[in-house]
């Protein structure tokens, strides 16, 4: 259920970026306020992270994610920068796209071993994408092809004799 944005009545400070936000262009979300844009960012990283904790869920077959994957997502994030979006794609890339099955352990640690390789395969796929919407790849030239007859195998006219048999 999608909660319903308001703006501001008093001047506020963005609960993102810390910056003040003019009366009347904040966008309030619970208890805090946003500017737009932070507020767009911020929204798509929540949503990013419950896209990945599901996956990891059913990934997993866990009904909750666990302690140990909540900080090993924390962890990744912080140490390493990576995103959300993109532990969700490497988890991806290594099960569904190469086929490994899940460890016994139930963790994500393969994530920083696979991260680059998987953002190499889906930056190429995004570029194969994009060449084949592009539609300047397509030639639509009509051509036609002449053949002679030389080339052509020869009929064998010859009439069988059917009292000669």
């Amino acid at each position: 259920m999608e909660e319903k944005p308001q703006t501001n009545k008093k001047e506020a400070k963005c609960g993102r970026c810390s910056e003040k936000i003019p009366k009347g262009e904040g966008i309030k979300h619970s208890s805090r306020y946003y500017h737009e844009d932070c507020y767009k960012e911020w929204r798509g990283q929540a949503d990013d992270r419950t896209q990945l904790i599901e996956f990891i869920m059913t990934l997993l077959d866990l009904k909750k994610p666990t302690g140990m994957i909540l900080m090993q997502i924390k962890r990744f994030q912080d140490e390493f920068g990576y995103t959300y979006k993109g532990m969700e794609l490497s988890l991806r890339y290594f099960h569904e796209i190469l086929g490994n099955e899940v460890q016994e352990n139930g963790g994500i640690g393969i994530i920083p071993y696979i991260y680059e390789d998987a953002t190499r395969q889906y930056v190429q796929q995004m570029k194969i994408n994009e060449a084949a919407q592009n539609e300047d790849n397509y030639k639509n030239e009509e051509r036609v092809v002449y053949i002679s007859p030389k080339g052509q195998p020869k009929k064998n006219n010859k009439l069988i004799d059917i009292d000669r048999l």
